[in-house]
């Protein structure tokens, strides 16, 4: 018998973002391609959503061998 350990994937949206209060909000998120499940807290199942209002937005990834990844981003007004 042979086992192997395979890592969970690996997600990155990026850094938390500051928006400018008075500009519409238009940001598209990417969880990465090659998965076979996507997840967000949007109830999207798609590999990139595009958002237009601030808050905390995660993704959860299912690859071909099962494993679950993901990561969150929070988008906040700029107080400058």
């Amino acid at each position: 018998i042979q086992i192997f350990m395979v890592p969970n994937p690996k997600i990155n949206l990026g850094m938390d973002k500051l928006v400018h209060p008075k500009k519409p909000i238009n940001e598209s998120l990417d969880a990465g391609s090659g998965y076979k499940k996507y997840l967000w807290s949007t109830n999207e199942k798609t590999q990139t959503i595009v958002v237009n209002t601030t808050g905390k937005y995660w993704v959860n990834v299912t690859d071909n061998n099962s494993c679950i990844g993901s990561d969150t981003i929070e988008l906040l007004l700029d107080p400058a």
